[in-house]
C-alpha cells in the first residue's frame, strides 16, 4: 500500500507538469500584454509556483494548528521524503502524520462550509425582507414558493416565503437534532446517514464542532474526525441547496435557452461591466438599469454604443443560466478580461474573486468596485449591497462605468467565442421527459450508459482543457454529461454544450439529443447549482426506490479550494463515485486514504479514487458504469 501511495503521489505529479504545458493558446495576446504591462497573471504564478512547491506540504504533512511548532513530519509511506527512516516522525504533541492530515482537511471542510452557510444567509434574509416588503426584490417564480413550502411541510395558513426564510435561517444557524431541509433526502439515503451517525444538525453546529474538535489536546480519534468531516461536508450540500431553492424562488428556475461564451464576445463599441462573485442579487439588478432610458442616453453621448454586461465565476454562471448573460470565464480568466482593457467596471459581490484584481486593473483603466464585507480588495472602491436600496445601486454603479468609458486605450479583444444552451434544471428536465422515467428507461435500455457530472472551477494546476476533453470521450461512449460551476467554460468554448455537438456524440446518445433538441452536455449553472442535479439524482432514486450507491452516476471534479472537498465528501456520502482530478493534501496519511477509498464505501457505497489522466478516468467511468447496471 506505501509504494503503491507514493507512486500514486509521482504519477500524478507527472502528469501535472505535462499539463501545465498546454496552456490555452487562444489568450497569448492578452498575456503578451500583462508582460508588457509589468502585471502578471494566474498563469505566470502557477507555472513559478511548481517550481518551488514544497513536497511535504503538498502531501499534507505539516501543520500549524498550535505555537510549538510549525511541524512538518516525515512519513514512511514516502520512502524518498523519510530519510530512509523506518520510524514515522511526530509533531511536538505528539500527532503523526494521519492525525494531522484528518485534522487539517477537518479545517478546511469548515472553512468552505462557513462561506457556503453565510452565502445561503444572505439569501435567506433577503428572502425574509421581501416576505415583510422591506426588499426592493420580490419573488419572481411563485410555482417554485410553492414547491418548496410543500416539501418543507409548511401548512398553507402561514406567509409561505418567511417561513421558508425561517426555516432555512434555523437550519443554518439553529440548535437542532437535525436540518430540515433533509426531507429533499429520499428514505433510503436519510436512513443510511442516520444509521451511520452522519446526519447533519444545523451548519454552524457542524462547523463548530469541526473547528473544536481539531484544537490542540482535542483527541486522536482518527475516525471521529472523519465522520465529522463527512457531516461537516454534508451540511454543508445543504447549505447550497438552500442557496439554491431561494435564488430560484426570488429569480425564477432557469430554462434552456442560447447563449456565448468567451471574451470574443465582449463588444468594443459599448460601456462594459462585469460582474463576478458567487451571489447574483446586485447582479441582477445590474442587468435591469441597464435598458433605463436615462442610461442609455448617458452612455451614448460619452461615445458608446449603449451598456453590456458579461458574467465571470459563480455570479456569471447564474446570470448566463437563468438570463443568458454572456460569459466570459472562470476564475482563472479574471484577469485576462480586464487585460483585454474593453472592461470600464468589474462589480465583485461575495467571494470567487482573484486577490490580484485591483492590481491588474491599475495597470489599465479598469475600475473594481465591490459591495459585501466579506469580500473587499485594497485599493478597490467599496459601495455596500443593502438588498433595500439594490435598484439605486445598480445605477450608481452603471453610472460610474459609463464615465469611465473615455478613459479606454488600446483595446484588444481575442476573437474566440462559442454558443452554449444553457439553464438546464431537474424541472427543465422533467419538462422536457415529461417525469424522470424516460430518462431511467434510455439508461435501463443501454442507449445511455449513465450520467458524469463535472463539477467546480479549474485548477492552474491541471493545465488546461482537460474536462473539455474527458467530456468529448465520454459523449462518444454513451455517457450524458452534466455540469454545475466554472468548468462548464472550458467544456462549452469547445463547442460541447451547443446541439450541433450531438454530431460527434455516440450514436445513441445522438439518437437522444437529437430528439430531445439538447446538447450532450447539459449545463446546470454555478457551483450552487450542484443542488439542481442533487435533486435529479434524488428523483430517480426516488422513482426505483433505490440506493443512490446503485445508480450508474459519477461525480468528477479537481480541488481548487477550501469549498471543493466538502461537496466532494457530500457526493461520495450519498453513495457516487467521485474523481478528484487535483490531488488534495492527505497523501502523506495512508490511513486517511483509507477512509477515502475504502471506509467511505462500506458506509455509504460511495468512494473517492485519486486520477488526473483523461483516459485512466474515461477507463474508470466506463468500469463503474459497467458493474452499476442494476438500474
Amino acid at each position: 500500500m506505501k509504494l503503491k501511495i507514493e507512486e500514486i503521489y509521482k504519477k500524478q505529479k507527472s502528469k501535472e507538469r505535462e499539463f501545465r504545458e498546454k496552456w490555452d493558446k487562444r489568450i497569448i495576446g492578452v498575456r503578451e500584454r500583462a508582460k508588457k504591462l509589468g502585471a502578471d497573471t494566474i498563469l505566470e504564478r502557477a507555472e513559478r509556483s511548481s517550481k518551488v512547491t514544497c513536497e511535504l506540504g503538498e502531501i499534507g504533512v505539516c501543520c500549524r494548528l498550535c505555537n510549538m511548532g510549525p511541524c512538518t513530519v516525515r512519513t514512511s509511506a514516502f520512502s524518498s521524503l523519510s530519510n530512509n527512516e523506518t520510524l514515522d516522525w511526530k509533531g511536538i504533541c505528539g500527532a503523526n502524520a494521519d492525525l494531522i492530515i484528518a485534522k487539517n482537511m477537518l479545517r478546511a471542510v469548515a472553512a468552505g462550509a462557513s462561506f457556503n452557510l453565510k452565502h445561503a444567509l444572505y439569501l435567506s434574509q433577503v428572502l425574509r425582507n421581501i416576505s415583510r416588503g422591506q426588499s426592493s426584490f420580490t419573488i419572481v417564480d411563485h410555482k417554485k414558493l410553492i414547491e418548496v413550502s410543500d416539501v418543507l411541510k409548511i401548512k398553507k395558513s402561514e406567509i409561505l416565503a418567511e417561513k421558508i426564510a425561517e426555516i432555512s435561517i434555523n437550519d443554518l444557524l439553529g440548535d437542532l437534532n437535525q436540518m430540515n431541509f433533509l426531507t429533499y433526502l429520499n428514505e433510503i439515503t436519510l436512513n443510511k446517514l442516520k444509521k451511520n451517525q452522519i446526519l447533519p444538525r444545523s451548519c454552524a453546529i457542524e462547523i463548530n464542532e469541526a473547528l473544536q474538535s481539531t484544537v490542540l489536546g482535542s483527541g486522536d480519534d482518527l475516525k471521529k474526525l472523519f465522520l465529522q468531516t463527512l457531516r461537516t461536508s454534508i451540511a454543508t450540500g445543504f447549505c447550497m441547496l438552500i442557496s439554491n431553492e431561494i435564488q430560484d424562488i426570488i429569480f425564477g428556475v432557469p430554462k434552456p435557452k442560447l447563449s456565448f461564451v468567451d471574451l470574443g464576445t465582449i463588444r468594443k463599441d459599448k460601456v462594459n461591466i462585469v460582474v463576478s462573485g458567487t451571489l447574483p442579487l446586485l447582479a441582477e439588478k445590474i442587468l435591469l438599469h441597464t435598458v433605463d432610458d436615462d442610461l442609455i442616453e448617458l452612455a451614448i453621448s460619452e461615445g458608446a454604443n449603449g451598456i453590456g454586461v458579461y458574467g465571470m465565476a459563480d455570479t456569471g454562471k447564474e446570470m448566463l443560466s437563468r438570463e443568458g448573460t454572456k460569459f466570459l470565464g472562470d476564475f482563472e480568466s479574471q484577469e485576462l478580461a480586464i487585460l483585454t482593457g474593453a472592461i470600464d467596471l468589474f462589480v465583485v459581490d461575495f467571494g470567487c474573486t482573484i486577490e490580484n484584481i485591483e492590481k491588474i486593473a491599475s495597470s489599465l483603466h479598469t475600475k473594481v468596485i465591490t459591495t459585501m464585507d466579506e469580500t473587499k480588495i485594497q485599493d478597490s472602491r467599496f459601495i455596500k449591497f443593502d438588498d433595500k436600496k439594490a435598484d439605486d445601486i445598480a445605477r450608481e454603479i452603471i453610472k460610474l462605468a459609463i464615465e469611465n468609458f473615455k478613459n479606454r486605450y488600446g483595446v484588444l479583444i481575442p476573437e474566440n467565442k462559442n454558443k452554449i444552451v444553457t439553464g438546464f434544471s431537474f424541472e427543465s428536465i422533467t419538462e422536457k421527459f415529461g417525469s424522470v422515467l424516460p430518462l431511467i428507461n434510455v439508461i435501463r435500455e443501454g442507449k445511455i450508459k449513465g450520467i458524469v457530472i463535472i463539477f467546480g472551477c479549474r485548477n492552474p494546476k491541471k493545465g488546461h482543457d482537460l474536462n473539455a476533453e474527458l467530456a468529448r470521450e465520454l459523449i462518444k461512449h454513451d455517457v450524458l454529461v452534466m455540469t454545475a460551476g466554472c468548468t462548464s467554460f472550458e467544456i462549452a468554448k469547445e463547442g460541447l454544450m451547443r446541439e450541433e455537438a450531438a454530431e460527434i456524440s455516440s450514436k445513441n446518445l445522438k439518437i437522444v439529443c437529437e430528439a430531445l433538441k439538447i446538447p450532450p452536455v447539459l449545463d446546470f449553472g454555478s457551483c450552487m447549482s450542484i443542488a439542481r442535479i442533487f435533486i435529479l439524482i434524488d428523483k430517480i432514486a426516488r422513482t426505483l426506490n433505490t440506493d443512490i450507491s446503485l445508480i450508474p452516476i459519477v461525480f468528477v471534479t479537481e480541488y481548487i479550494n477550501e469549498r471543493t472537498m466538502p461537496i466532494v465528501f457530500f457526493m461520495s456520502s450519498l453513495g457516487l463515485t467521485t474523481i478528484i482530478e487535483t490531488m488534495p493534501p492527505i497523501f502523506g496519511s495512508e490511513r486517511y486514504l483509507e477512509f477515502c477509498t475504502k471506509e467511505i464505501e462500506e458506509l455509504t457505497g460511495g468512494k473517492i479514487i485519486f486520477e488526473n489522466d483523461p483516459s485512466t478516468i474515461l477507463e474508470i467511468i466506463k468500469s463503474q458504469m459497467k458493474m452499476k447496471r442494476l438500474i
